[in-house]
Parts: C-alpha cells; structure tokens; sequence
C-alpha cells in the first residue's frame, strides 16, 4: 500500500469519526445560525462545531463569590429579610385599598 492509498483511507476514517462525534459544549461559534434560535442543534460541517465561545468568566466568578456570601450570611436570615420585605409592602399597600 502506498501513501497515497494510506492517507485516502485515513481521510475516510476520519471523516465518518468526526460525523458521529456530537460536541460536548455547544456555543454561539459552533453552529451555522448563532441567532436561530431553535431546539435543533445545527452544528458547522467542519471543526469550529467544537468551538464554543468565550466562557463568562466574569460571570461565573461573580456567581461564585455570590454563592459564598449567601453561605456566609445563611438561608434563614435571607428568607426573613425577603418575608419581613414582603409584609412591608402588604401594610404600605392595604392602607391604599389594595388587596395583597
């Protein structure tokens, strides 16, 4: 077998690998459309399918450091500042005849 014969068929190999291999993470530069906003994945016929895009890393840093707080603070307190918020709005409300 030559090397003309090997690659050819490495070509196909690699070919079939790659239709059947579904991208992990899936992100605005990998499909055709980025603003088509369907349920139906169409992923790039060729390599950028597996090119996903800038992470939010600002994003998930903050989410991070948001999540330690609310740790920090403790669900309970945080539920009784949003109730305590909640029955102030209802007595500012009722005065005016409205019903909560």
């Amino acid at each position: 077998m030559d090397a003309r014969t090997s690659r050819n068929r490495l070509r196909r190999v690699l070919r079939r690998a790659f239709e059947r291999i579904k991208p992990r993470i899936v992100g605005w530069l990998s499909v055709n459309d980025a603003f088509a906003f369907h349920r139906v994945l169409d992923f790039l016929p060729d390599a950028k399918r597996f090119e996903p895009g800038t992470e939010n890393g600002a994003g998930i840093f903050g989410l991070a450091k948001r999540l330690e707080e609310i740790d920090s603070i403790g669900m309970e307190k945080i539920e009784s500042y949003v109730m305590e918020l909640g029955a102030r709005i209802r007595r500012r409300l009722n005065p005016q005849g409205t019903k909560s």
